[in-house]
């Protein structure tokens, strides 16, 4: 028989084991001067002993904030532009690791360009994804065909 996968902790489950709510438990677990030291000590030790992760999606979503960047690529029908040109994956590897290193999540996507270099009406990079923080639109050398290696 196959057991079931543990089902995570969460800040209500530390909440409830201490006896506080969970604005405290938040407040305790981020180092807020409005939390006592024997409160934050009781959370923090309940916390490590149920092996609780801050949820990050969740925390970023409280503050308003996603720490997330949409990073467009064009996409031009009738060439050989793809996003797996080398020019776009040097790109999108170097744009990753700046972002991971300060903290953002990046959301991959691409948009149409018309014949023309011009992205197709009614296709706002932006509008695609609302609740990324920032939209990043990489262009490249459009109607240009990667030359053979």
């Amino acid at each position: 028989m196959t057991a079931k996968p543990a089902v995570p902790v969460t800040m209500s489950d530390i909440a409830r084991l201490a006896g506080v709510s969970e604005s405290t438990v938040s407040r305790a677990l981020s180092g807020s001067p409005l939390v006592s030291e024997a409160t934050r000590a009781r959370v923090t030790a309940l916390a490590t002993e149920a092996r609780y992760a801050v949820n990050e999606q969740a925390r970023n979503l409280a503050r308003g904030q996603t720490r997330t960047i949409e990073v467009m690529f064009p996409i031009e029908r009738g060439t050989l532009q793809h996003v797996s040109d080398p020019f776009f994956v040097d790109m999108l590897a170097a744009l990753t690791d700046a972002l991971a290193d300060h903290g953002h999540d990046a959301l991959v996507g691409g948009f149409e360009v018309a014949r023309d270099g011009h992205p197709e009406r009614g296709r706002d990079a932006g509008a695609r994804v609302p609740h990324a923080e920032r939209v990043v639109v990489a262009l490249g050398p459009l109607g240009e065909a990667a030359e053979p290696a």
